[in-house]
């Protein structure tokens, strides 16, 4: 959960006092933040969907409510102070995002070098980023 000049979180369930900031085709991740969380009736007043993360970032940026977005995603902007995560508030998320490609033909260079890129990727972050 990331948030810039917005203050007052300090138990999950402060979050319903707030306009949440939402990708629009994750919307349950909110709902996974309270049930994580054990906030029962989870009825937010005002969620805003966007279609990008890149859009969600910035509005949290911008002050115009809590953004629940992949930590890797916001890594920067946490570490300059651009965003914050008041109380050190997340959870780990059931989704995931699988890789897949043809078993049947032979990969070209460029999948290759992607796969490459991304395996790098993954096995340097820490733990708590995946």
């Amino acid at each position: 959960m990331a948030g810039s000049k917005l203050g007052g979180v300090e138990r999950p369930e402060d979050i319903l006092g707030f306009p949440l900031l939402d990708h629009k085709h994750t919307p349950l991740r909110w709902s996974e933040f309270a049930q994580a969380h054990g906030i029962e009736d989870f009825v937010p007043d005002r969620i805003t969907h966007f279609g990008f993360y890149a859009l969600v970032i910035r509005a949290a940026i911008a002050g115009q409510g809590l953004a629940l977005v992949p930590r890797g995603l916001i890594a920067d902007e946490l570490d300059n102070g651009k965003l914050l995560n008041p109380k050190g508030f997340g959870f780990v998320s059931s989704h995931a995002y699988w890789l897949t490609c043809p078993l049947d033909r032979p990969r070209r260079p460029a999948m290759q070098v992607f796969l490459d890129w991304l395996l790098h990727e993954v096995n340097t972050m820490p733990p708590e980023h995946r």
